[in-house]
């Protein structure tokens, strides 16, 4: 089961000085101004929204590598390590977890296609891989 994870409760004013203003509380925007905090860098984050309550889906800081480009995989792998240091970072759970995904191809089409990807990334190591019909079914029963 996910985590509670509690809302931030933001400050109303603006401080008078800062180093660094970041536009965005998402998840590059807030590992970015934490990072800066860690080295005492004063630092302001602005959001539109709710921090770390909207959803990052325009930035590539996003963890799945499967059906991704090769040239964005190392990038997804740099925030994969990312999330998973965060508990660590900021002292409590953040409901990350790493479970995996599947695709589920419907015809020989779509299984040329992950075929096709798979083949494209084999050099960067991944744990991607084909699964048989039974090893879907001993998964996904």
């Amino acid at each position: 089961m996910a985590p509670t994870i509690a809302p931030v409760n933001t400050c109303t004013e603006c401080p008078t000085a800062t180093s660094v203003v970041i536009i965005g509380g998402g998840i590059i925007g807030l590992t970015a101004a934490l990072t800066l905090a860690e080295r005492n860098i004063p630092v302001v984050v602005l959001e539109k929204g709710r921090i770390a309550g909207e959803q990052s889906s325009r930035n590539l800081g996003w963890v799945r590598k499967t059906s991704r480009h090769a040239y964005d995989i190392p990038l997804a792998l740099a925030a994969d390590r990312l999330w998973a240091q965060m508990p660590e970072r900021v002292g409590a759970d953040v409901g990350y977890r790493q479970e995996g995904i599947m695709f589920v191809a419907r015809n020989e089409a779509q299984m040329a296609m992950h075929e096709g990807w798979l083949k494209s990334v084999e050099h960067l190591s991944l744990d991607s891989r084909l699964l048989s019909n039974s090893e879907i079914a001993q998964r996904v029963p």
